[in-house]
């Protein structure tokens, strides 16, 4: 009698231990809801496979961290890239699956010019984030540049739309381009990633 008594105390205690350490164990990350992912990053100082156009990394101009991408263009007459990645020669340093962001979310980065009366010798702009190469297999937003309203840092916000050319759980290619190849103009760009949402973050 006493020995069953104490095991089934014991049971108890068991149980009581258990219900404790479920009740404050946390929510494993992979459980997780996925909310943000970064393309790109220049904390890392990570450039593309191919990555020979005009960005670099710089300290001088910060929105986040302590780096972001320095672009300029039109220094040669024709270059209007600002970043570019192609899957054909690697592209990004990792691939990326955005499948569960893509219904309502974006992609987003910050923007500094220090005079963006320069922006309108752009003559249009893109950006391209897909699976599978330029022009084809890609979410493309133009004239992004014209969510450039201030001097300083701007933030571009691109929500995704229905695509099904687009694989988003296989996601490689990503460029940032301006239609201007006649003015230079330095630019940087911080922060360069896909969000859940699209809601300004101020």
């Amino acid at each position: 009698m006493k020995k069953t008594l104490k095991s089934m105390l014991a049971l108890v205690m068991v149980g009581i231990l258990c219900f404790t350490l479920l009740s404050v164990m946390p929510v494993l990350a992979e459980d997780a809801a996925v909310t943000e992912l970064v393309i790109i990053d220049e904390e890392a100082d990570e450039l593309a496979a191919d990555q020979k156009f005009s960005a670099s990394i710089s300290s001088e101009v910060v929105k986040f961290g302590e780096k972001a991408y320095k672009c300029t263009t039109a220094t040669n007459g024709s270059d209007y890239w600002l970043f570019r990645s192609a899957s054909s020669t690697g592209g990004l340093s990792r691939t990326l699956d955005i499948s569960s962001m893509v219904n309502g979310g974006a992609v987003r980065f910050w923007i500094y010019v220090e005079d963006m009366a320069t922006v309108h010798n752009w003559n249009g702009s893109q950006v391209q984030f897909g699976s599978n190469g330029w022009d084809k297999n890609t979410f493309n937003w133009g004239d992004w540049h014209k969510q450039i309203v201030n001097n300083g840092w701007n933030e571009i916000i691109l929500p995704f739309y229905d695509n099904s050319d687009v694989d988003t759980t296989k996601m490689t290619w990503f460029f940032i381009r301006t239609n201007n190849t006649k003015y230079a103009t330095t630019v940087y760009i911080d922060n360069v990633r896909v969000t859940a949402d699209c809601v300004p973050e101020y």
